[in-house]
């Protein structure tokens, strides 16, 4: 029974790539060789660890799936493929070193490959914003997902002394939870973090389990409410478990590994909302950029004003999307603008709009029929359109219905009063008699024996919480996704 327990507990280690050394306790000669055995029979788990994969992290910048490397090794940015084992920390700033320090492997500080004086590469957010984050994991080894950051000014670089005096930024969630424990007879679960109370960090498991099995974990994390700069450093903290018995929490004779990305953080008094605008000005959507729900963005400067290149179309399409960006239809900020048709959060109230400055994303125009809408292609908005005449104080806008054009089109789908249903109608108009698989002749109103009107656009339901929002946003993508590249 003692050395089946043993094997057991030495088996969890070598699973988790312990060394074969610890630095609490020391092996017998038994459990030496029995724990060589075992490792020799798994050393091919042991081959990579984790890395902070959004935002882009200096590391993951030598990624070839991000587009912004080459294999040239002359190249500014050369790639690499392994930001996994960035396990040693630079102490003057506090960002990780490939184990080893090869000098093949481009360095992520001063005047390296990776470094920011070098790239230049960072990430926009907004004060305050709940950032979706995700870590990818090569190796589990138990443990803890930490996240500091510090404001570096004009430096390229941040002060390694100063990381262990910055507070600790809040994890508000993370997606898979860890729901086994070691201590409950799981061997290959979690230790129980006390930081998790805190909300101060995320966990993940010895081995992968469930949906851990993605080797992947989504988090949410919280900027801090008082802090914009132009140039920011956010550090992730990786400390494994996988040496910390018996307990399998982290500690500090367990590995640890180290990401630095670099931030723009915009306060949110530059967030444009319904200040008016006293003279028209272009709008820069043009053919050189992304519009909304095109594919193939790498970074958010793909995509034209208003936009963000998004991981929502991934999940059905293996590419990234352009959509409006959430600072532009976020509800704590948006209460006396309009937001777009296409935003997840709209509702009612978001109708009747009477100038383009009435409009929550700039970027957007307030449409005839009081709604503000994205163009369908950018060369729409090469030179900008003039904005409706405003109304008198006492008078309410209203709209003129008019009965079927003859070469009306529109999207055959389940629900035709889901917000995104004017998206569909429109793709259809656009070229009804080649996409006759999805798309019908006539009004969508005349089919239901009613007059068409603009007042189907009022989609979406104030109240939805935001679980649902994203939903909604799912299923968008995978309609769209369907319609444009077939059943998946």
């Amino acid at each position: 029974m003692i050395m089946s327990s043993m094997t057991a507990n030495l088996s969890i280690a070598a699973k988790a790539c312990v060394p074969l050394y610890t630095a609490h306790r020391l092996l017998s000669l038994v459990d030496f060789i029995l724990l060589l055995v075992v490792v020799l029979f798994q050393l091919d788990v042991c081959e990579s660890h984790a890395y902070l994969s959004r935002p882009l992290t200096r590391n993951a910048l030598m990624v070839p799936e991000n587009g912004l490397c080459s294999w040239n090794p002359d190249a500014p940015i050369p790639c690499n493929g392994n930001p996994h084992s960035m396990n040693v920390e630079e102490p003057v700033t506090g960002c990780g070193i490939i184990q080893g320090n090869d000098p093949k492997n481009p360095t992520v500080f001063g005047s390296g490959k990776l470094g920011f004086a070098n790239t230049g590469y960072k990430t926009t957010y907004t004060q305050g914003e709940l950032v979706e984050m995700t870590v990818t994991i090569g190796t589990f080894h138990g443990g803890i997902f930490e996240f500091r950051i510090q404001d570096v000014g004009d430096n390229a670089d941040p002060n390694g002394a100063l990381w262990d005096e910055s507070p600790l930024l809040i994890v508000e969630s993370f997606s898979p939870v860890c729901d086994k424990y070691v201590d409950q007879g799981h061997t290959t679960g979690c230790g129980r973090e006390n930081c998790l109370q805190d909300k101060t960090c995320a966990n993940i498991p010895l081995q992968p389990y469930g949906a851990f099995e993605s080797y992947s974990q989504d988090l949410i994390v919280k900027l801090p409410n008082d802090l914009s700069c132009t140039h920011c450093v956010l550090q992730w903290r990786y400390r494994t478990a996988n040496s910390c018995w018996p307990d399998w929490t982290h500690c500090d004779a367990s590995e640890k590994f180290w990401n630095c990305a670099d931030l723009e953080i915009i306060p949110t008094n530059e967030i444009v909302t319904n200040t008016p605008i006293e003279s028209p000005v272009p709008f820069p959507w043009t053919e050189d950029c992304l519009c909304q729900y095109q594919t193939g963005c790498i970074v958010d400067s793909d995509c034209c004003s208003g936009q963000i290149c998004s991981d929502l179309g991934a999940e059905h399409m293996s590419v990234r999307l352009c959509l409006e960006n959430p600072t532009f239809y976020t509800e704590d900020i948006t209460t006396s603008c309009k937001k777009t048709v296409t935003s997840p959060t709209i509702s009612y109230n978001d109708g009747q709009c009477t100038s383009d400055s009435d409009c929550c994303n700039p970027s957007a125009k307030c449409e005839l029929d009081g709604f503000c809408r994205f163009p369908d292609n950018c060369s729409e908005y090469i030179s900008p359109v003039s904005e409706a005449p405003l109304p008198s104080p006492t008078e309410i806008p209203t709209v003129t219905t008019t009965k079927c054009p003859s070469n009306s089109c529109y999207a055959n789908i389940v629900d035709p009063n889901s917000w995104y249903a004017s998206i569909l109608d429109r793709w259809c108009q656009a070229d009804c008699s080649s996409r006759a698989e999805n798309c019908l002749s006539g009004c969508r109103e005349e089919s239901n024996g009613q007059e068409a009107s603009p007042a189907r656009q009022l989609r979406g339901d104030s109240d939805l919480t935001q679980w649902s929002l994203m939903a909604a946003v799912y299923e968008t993508v995978w309609v769209l996704s369907t319609l444009i590249f077939g059943t998946h």
